[in-house]
């Protein structure tokens, strides 16, 4: 995976949403529908190869490039709750409030201390952590994380249906898709920042103190 292929299948959702709203199909975007089974499924690759490249990271010995182990595993996660948000299309299969509710606390049970640990080793040393943060800004998988981001936002702007359109719901599932697709964009593209032997020295020197 690389910037150009990633941008090319966004150039095509955003291509495939303005058909779709000049030629409205309600039915392929239902809670069943290809776009939300979509959705779903990008998230489990997301959770996967976020959490792959975390036990990767965690068995290098020396880490010369800006994704420390930690930031994966934060993606990671996050990746499996929103998976868990996505569930919510077993109701579509007449299953129980209760189901739903226990993946929910599942999710939480799983999350919270993963998350937990995480957040203890950033606060232990702030100042390695910053270095950190600043290492993983440098690469394109930053890029892609904020632009998971900004399409999840505008995602949720549609929903609100706050314009006097019809093709609210198109655009919704459109700019969700095109998040859940540059989350695991972020996790697959290579980290390509600088890497001269100065930022490799600080990188060792980081991973030794927050580890």
């Amino acid at each position: 995976m690389n910037n150009k292929t990633g941008l090319i299948f966004i150039a095509a959702l955003v291509l495939l949403g303005a058909y779709f709203s000049i030629n409205p199909s309600p039915y392929l975007f239902l809670e069943l529908g290809p776009f939300e089974l979509a959705q779903a499924l990008l998230m489990v690759a997301s959770t996967l190869v976020w959490g792959r490249l975390a036990i990767n990271k965690k068995k290098q010995a020396v880490q010369g490039e800006s994704i420390h182990y930690t930031i994966a595993v934060f993606f990671a996660m996050l990746s499996f709750v929103v998976l868990g948000r996505e569930t919510s299309f077993l109701k579509v299969y007449g299953a129980e409030r209760s189901l739903e509710l226990g993946l929910m606390i599942l999710t939480g049970v799983i999350v919270t201390p993963i998350l937990g640990v995480v957040v203890i080793k950033w606060l232990r040393n702030i100042s390695c952590s910053w270095q950190l943060f600043r290492g993983f800004m440098a690469t394109p998988n930053f890029f892609w994380a904020i632009a998971s981001f900004v399409f999840v936002l505008l995602g949720d702007f549609f929903e609100k249906e706050l314009l006097p359109i019809q093709s609210n719901l198109v655009w919704e599932e459109m700019f969700e898709l095109m998040g859940y697709f540059a989350i695991l964009v972020a996790g697959l593209i290579s980290e390509d920042s600088v890497s001269s032997a100065k930022a490799i020295g600080q990188e060792v020197a980081i991973t030794e103190a927050i580890s």
